[in-house]
């Protein structure tokens, strides 16, 4: 990923009773990549806080978009609990 070209944007969504916790990742990367299996991501922000969004239950989809200059990754993820902040 280029530095500090990605964006985290979360939220909530409610759907009848239940209340999802959306979470939104965009970023340009350096170099072209083959899109990625359904995965467990480990998020680390340019402040150094990492989150981890995703489950072996409920799995993160990314999408790749490839044009002649540019490479984005990105990423629409929903659960119950939303990106779990990782304390070391």
């Amino acid at each position: 990923m280029n530095p500090a070209s990605g964006e985290m944007v979360t939220g909530t969504r409610e759907d009848a009773l239940v209340t999802y916790h959306v979470t939104e990742i965009d970023a340009r990367l350096k170099d072209i990549v083959q899109p990625l299996p359904e995965s467990i991501f480990r998020i680390t922000l340019c402040s150094g806080k990492a989150f981890v969004l995703g489950s072996p239950f409920i799995p993160v989809r990314s999408r790749i978009e490839t044009t002649m200059t540019l490479c984005r990754f990105s990423i629409e993820h929903s659960d119950g609990s939303g990106p779990r902040e990782l304390i070391e």
